[in-house]
């Protein structure tokens, strides 16, 4: 085996991410907005590795947003309102109809509007189904977008072309 070959051979390697983990199924965040506190339920696959990925500081997306349900639920009381865990996402911006702090769409009620995107949000803790904590450290089974795998395949047939136009 030639030495291009085997670098090609490394850089089409690089490509192969090892499997994932499971993800919960439903995750608790909770919400420190201004000094108050809220909670939202998610349910939605896309929203809860957007949730991971904020609690493990890899996120720009910061702005949880949804639609508002307006009664009350045990998971975010001492709220009449709550997020629809099924709606939920995760933004780097949104409108500024939709901000401000739990307390006011509290007072505000259904005249605050569909749609819930606190600003200033924070998240300051996060668990699964189960109560249980999710880790703060990216997982390392967790697959990544590799640099080298987005060159690696191109770095294989450069080499691979390279040692053939040699040999002739």
């Amino acid at each position: 085996m030639n030495i291009p070959f085997r670098i090609g051979a490394l850089a089409l390697l690089a490509c192969v991410r090892s499997p994932a983990s499971p993800l919960p199924t439903e995750v608790l965040a909770t919400f420190n907005v201004e000094g108050e506190i809220f909670h939202a339920w998610i349910a939605n696959s896309g929203a809860i590795v957007q949730a991971i990925s904020l609690w493990q500081a890899t996120s720009a997306a910061t702005i949880p947003n949804g639609q508002l349900i307006f009664a009350p639920v045990a998971w975010n009381a001492p709220w009449s309102w709550y997020l629809d865990p099924a709606s939920i996402r995760f933004a780097q911006l949104t409108l500024e109809q939709c901000d401000g702090r739990p307390s006011y769409v509290e007072t505000s009620g259904p005249a605050f509007g569909p749609v819930y995107c606190p600003w200033s949000a924070v998240m300051t803790g996060l668990e699964d189904q189960n109560g249980i904590p999710v880790s703060r450290t990216p997982n390392s089974d967790a697959p990544e977008p590799s640099t080298l795998g987005l060159i690696g395949f191109p770095l294989f047939w450069y080499f691979a072309f390279r040692a053939r136009a040699r040999r002739r």
